[in-house]
C-alpha cells in the first residue's frame, strides 16, 4: 500500500455523514475494495508517484483557448456541431475548480461524490456536454470509442461519474461526452525545443461501451452503475475488517509476497 500512514478518512464513532469520496476515489475502490478500505479506514494510502507537470501544462492551455471563444460566444474549430459551444454556466468555474467541483449525494445521502470537470460545452438544444481533456504522445494512430473502451475504460468510467453528478445536481447532461485528446508528435527529424500535437476528438456515451474486470464481470458505466458502486463504497468503509483483494491487484499481489519470502 505504501510507507506512510496518513490520516483515516472514515472513523465510524466520530462520522457525520456524508463521507466526501472522490472521483479517483470510486476508481481506487473499483480496482481493488482492500486497497480503498485500507486508505479510508486506517489511512494507508499507495505511495506517491511523480505528477505530470506537461500534461497539466497542455490542459491548462486547453482550457485558456476554449476560454477565448466562451468569453466571445463562439464555437471552437473542433466542436463537432455548428450549434455548440463553450458552456457560461453561473457555476462553471466552480465546476472546474479542483478544491470545489461538482457534487452530489449518493447512497442514502451517506456519501458526496465529487470532481472537478475539464470543461463543459452545451448543445443547441441546451443540454450540458461533460468534456475530458487528455495529453499523450503515442504512435498508436487510433482515437475511436471503441479504442477508448478496449485500451482506456478508466477514461469511461470518469467520464460516467461527471454525468451522474450532474444528473443528481438537477442539470440537463447530454448522452455523450466529448474526449479531446492532445497526442505529441514525436516523428520528427529534430526537436528545436518545439512538440507539435494533433488534435483528436472523441465522442462517447460510456453507457454503450463494456468494461470488464475480473472479479466484477463485465458492466456498462451508466447512472444506474454510479448509484450501485457508491452504495458498493458504503458497505465497505462499515465492515470491520478489510475485504478481499482483487484478484488483479498488483499492489495487494506484492504485500502478500514480502512476508513469505522474508519472514
Amino acid at each position: 500500500m505504501g510507507n506512510w500512514k496518513g490520516k483515516p478518512r472514515y472513523d465510524l464513532k466520530s462520522f457525520a455523514p456524508p463521507l466526501n469520496v472522490s472521483r479517483s476515489a470510486v476508481e481506487e475502490f473499483y480496482k481493488c475494495p482492500r486497497c480503498f478500505w485500507l486508505h479510508f479506514i486506517e489511512g494507508w494510502a499507495h505511495v506517491s508517484t511523480p505528477g505530470y507537470p506537461i500534461n497539466t501544462g497542455i490542459d491548462g492551455m486547453a482550457k485558456a483557448e476554449f476560454d477565448i471563444v466562451r468569453k466571445l460566444g463562439l464555437r471552437h474549430r473542433l466542436m463537432p456541431d455548428n450549434k455548440w459551444r463553450a458552456s457560461n454556466h453561473a457555476d462553471i468555474d466552480d465546476w472546474r475548480n479542483t478544491w470545489k467541483g461538482v457534487r452530489a449525494l449518493f447512497a442514502k445521502g451517506n456519501i458526496e461524490l465529487h470532481g472537478a470537470v475539464d470543461d463543459i460545452w452545451v448543445q443547441g438544444n441546451g443540454k450540458l456536454v461533460v468534456v475530458d481533456y487528455k495529453a499523450t504522445c503515442s504512435q498508436s494512430g487510433k482515437y475511436t470509442k471503441e479504442w477508448l473502451f478496449e485500451t482506456r475504460p478508466y477514461i469511461t468510467r470518469q467520464m460516467a461519474i461527471y454525468k451522474a453528478i450532474l444528473k443528481e445536481m438537477g442539470e440537463d447532461v447530454a448522452m455523450s461526452g466529448i474526449i479531446l485528446y492532445y497526442n505529441g508528435e514525436s516523428r520528427k527529424s529534430s526537436f528545436d525545443g518545439v512538440m507539435n500535437f494533433s488534435s483528436h476528438v472523441i465522442k462517447v456515451d460510456p453507457a454503450k461501451g463494456d468494461m470488464s474486470h475480473p472479479d466484477r464481470g463485465v458492466e456498462r458505466a451508466n447512472n444506474a452503475w454510479v448509484k450501485k458502486i457508491t452504495d458498493e463504497i458504503w458497505d465497505c468503509v462499515n465492515l470491520t475488517a478489510p475485504p478481499a483483494a482483487a484478484s488483479d491487484c498488483e499492489y495487494c499481489d506484492r504485500l502478500a509476497v514480502i512476508p513469505a519470502k522474508y519472514p
